[in-house]
């Protein structure tokens, strides 16, 4: 949305009326991404619905690399089965649930499109397109989400996050490519055999 300012709620464009709320206020630039400040922005949505099999995509690109810092985050309080997903933590630069992680030289810091397919019985995780890692499957069962930080409001993300896409399906191999292939320019990342 080219007319969302500092503080604005991030629009549910799926028509299904899932708008994530906003705390603080994040800056809305260039049409395409909120520059997050790393201490108090973040989005949440507490009915989402529950979910065994799901895909999560993340567009983002952090602006340091010390500490753990949430992509998103599946849980609230009362929920101690549903998933989480953090750059930088516990030695993985980028880890889903401890389930699917993996280490690829702190490129978090550049703009990236990670994904996590979740079919029911294997977590698969996406690098830019490419798959990197499998696991067993997670559980989406608290019909929250928060994007850009813990559901408790802490490691917040430092940086910028762009597109955030939610599924309620494990998305192929070939539509989680494609969706890459579709923002790669937006974010300027060269494909190769492409200018």
């Amino acid at each position: 949305e080219p007319d969302l300012s500092a503080g604005s709620n991030w629009p549910d464009l799926s028509g299904n009326g899932k708008t994530m709320t906003v705390n603080s206020s994040p800056a809305w630039n260039y049409g395409h991404y909120f520059e997050m400040d790393g201490s108090n922005d973040y989005f949440r949505n507490t009915s989402m619905g529950t979910h065994t099999t799901f895909t999560l995509e993340f567009w983002g690109e952090r602006d340091d690399t010390s500490g753990a810092e949430y992509y998103l985050d599946g849980r609230d309080s009362g929920s101690t089965g549903s998933w989480w997903w953090l750059s930088n933590y516990s030695g993985y630069d980028n880890n889903f649930n401890n389930k699917a992680f993996i280490n690829w030289s702190d490129d978090f810091t550049d703009w990236h499109h990670t994904a996590v397919t979740d079919n029911n019985s294997t977590t698969t995780l996406y690098i830019n397109g490419e798959s990197v890692d499998t696991g067993t499957s997670a559980t989406w069962s608290s019909g929250e989400l928060t994007i850009g930080a813990r559901y408790t409001n802490t490691a917040p993300w430092n940086g910028k996050i762009g597109c955030v896409r939610i599924y309620d399906r494990a998305l192929s191999a070939t539509e989680i490519r494609h969706n890459f292939l579709c923002d790669a320019a937006k974010f300027n990342i060269t494909i190769e055999g492409t200018s």
